[in-house]
């Protein structure tokens, strides 16, 4: 790839669940994270792939370990802008953006300097909280359900598939257990007030404790979308 490109790479080579962890409820939130990468992972094989962030590290070995390449762009999205992505147009093979569109001023802008970088037959991978299930709009700003990302996604690319991400066994039988929604407990409560139970099941959480499923997505806990060209 060109020199350019060559400053941006940051290879994510420690296991996810091996990474400390600073904040409460973090391994949570790095889990579920990385269950939406492992998905992404399994389309971008042997592929160079744009992964645009935001300096967090969930889920990222696992493109690193399925992708060909992998050029990582920390999206400075305080910034309140769309900035142009510094790359030539048709480099990519693929661009993921875990947990990004929520959090853009202009996820339309952000879709088009996706679009312009990649070659065909490329593909976009998103995921963000679904707006049915995620807590008091506490994670961005452009809130989606299974049709605002279709909406968004559609009109540029040739087929658009949307998956979810939900909770598995384990996590499900302790929310029916104690009557509560974990996000909710995790976002609403402060960490000193939470219950033993919830920082037991938090520290243990990993990525076997989430599932992808293409169905029932009005209560996914995140969507992950894959738009592909060609």
């Amino acid at each position: 790839m060109p020199g350019a490109m060559d400053t941006q790479r940051r290879l994510f080579a420690e296991p996810d669940e091996a990474s400390p962890v600073s904040l409460p409820g973090e391994a949570y939130w790095a889990a579920r994270t990385g269950a939406a990468a492992s998905f992404a992972a399994g389309r971008v094989r042997g592929l160079e792939i744009l992964d645009v962030h935001t300096g967090e590290v969930a889920g990222r070995s696992a493109l690193v370990a399925a992708a060909a390449d992998v050029v990582a762009l920390d999206r400075a999205i305080a910034r309140g802008t769309t900035a142009a992505f510094p790359f030539p147009d048709g480099c990519f093979d693929a661009v993921v953006a875990l947990d990004i569109i929520g959090h853009e001023h202009a996820p339309r802008e952000f879709v088009a300097e996706s679009l312009r970088v990649l070659r065909r037959p490329g593909a976009l991978i998103l995921s963000a909280p679904n707006r049915h299930t995620a807590p008091r709009n506490a994670f961005g700003r452009f809130e989606v359900g299974r049709k605002e990302l279709t909406a968004l996604l559609a009109p540029t690319f040739d087929r658009v598939e949307v998956a979810g991400v939900f909770h598995g066994p384990r996590l499900t039988r302790t929310e029916r257990l104690h009557r509560t929604s974990l996000p909710e407990r995790l976002v609403g409560d402060p960490a000193p007030d939470w219950p033993r139970w919830i920082s037991r099941v938090v520290a243990r959480t990993t990525r076997s404790d989430f599932k992808i499923e293409s169905e029932g997505l009005e209560t996914a806990l995140d969507l992950v979308a894959v738009a592909q060209l060609g």
